[in-house]
């Protein structure tokens, strides 16, 4: 929290469970940067829809916002962050990781879903089971996609569309354009990885910040890549994130 606020974060409506202890990642990286993670989640899962919704009011959240959400709390607090920000008009994105046990219930809550190929597989693996119909698996990230963004049976998917991040290989953004849908594949920065542990938390963080001050979507999109690829530089999660300053020089090459 200390660290958090020399960032110039703000703080104030943290919880402290002192009944529980605080959460932990395992992490293992191989030779080429990439990671394996097992969490112990500790109070994250103490995390209720009442503490959320309370702190979202206190914060006075509005339509000029960007509320930003991750899989690591149960189910219900990332519901009722989703459902907040809806009501009041701001937009929301939802980083479904991990992706056991999400509903469209959930997910289309969001205007923005940011799942990587694994977690976007499993969505869309077990959304296709649920209602009956033919897996969309197969190797197309975009079909995959787009069957989330359809309207079906369990209801609407997000409102602005999917990201998936794909590693190495960049992003591919599918948005929603009225009633048809726009692909984009934005390639990585092209880099020595040392750690991609926290290139996804980086990702979505300037993917908001992107968001918030204005940029169209495809603009944050290509901004919050470069800020992925900027974090796979350094070892760490946090340690390894590029700050503002560090953002903005390399967009400028």
């Amino acid at each position: 929290m200390a660290a958090l606020r020399d960032d110039g974060v703000g703080t104030g409506c943290v919880r402290v469970l002192h009944d529980q202890s605080t959460g932990v990642a395992a992490i293992l990286v191989d030779g080429r940067g990439e990671n394996v993670i097992a969490v112990a989640p500790g109070a994250n899962a103490g995390l209720t829809a009442v503490m959320v919704t309370d702190a979202l009011e206190s914060l006075g959240l509005s339509g000029t916002d960007v509320v930003l959400v991750s899989h690591e709390i149960p189910a219900d607090a990332v519901r009722a962050a989703l459902a907040l920000a809806r009501k009041v008009g701001a937009r929301s994105i939802f980083d479904p990781a991990p992706a056991d046990g999400l509903v469209r219930g959930i997910f289309g809550l969001a205007d923005l879903v940011t799942p990587n190929r694994s977690e976007l597989a499993a969505l869309a693996v077990a959304e296709a089971i649920r209602i009956g119909r033919p897996s969309p698996a197969g190797n197309s990230f975009e079909r995959q996609a787009r069957s989330l963004l359809e309207t079906n049976a369990e209801g609407p998917g997000p409102r602005l569309g999917i990201v998936v991040t794909l590693g190495p290989a960049g992003v591919l953004l599918v948005a929603r354009e009225g009633a048809r849908f726009r692909s984009v594949a934005i390639p990585a920065v092209r880099i020595a990885v040392v750690d991609a542990t926290g290139a996804g938390d980086a990702f979505n963080g300037a993917l908001a910040e992107g968001m918030v001050t204005g940029r169209p979507l495809e603009v944050a999109t290509r901004r919050a890549v470069m800020a992925a690829g900027l974090a796979t530089m350094r070892s760490g999660a946090r340690d390894g994130m590029p700050t503002a300053a560090e953002l903005e020089r390399a967009l400028a090459v």
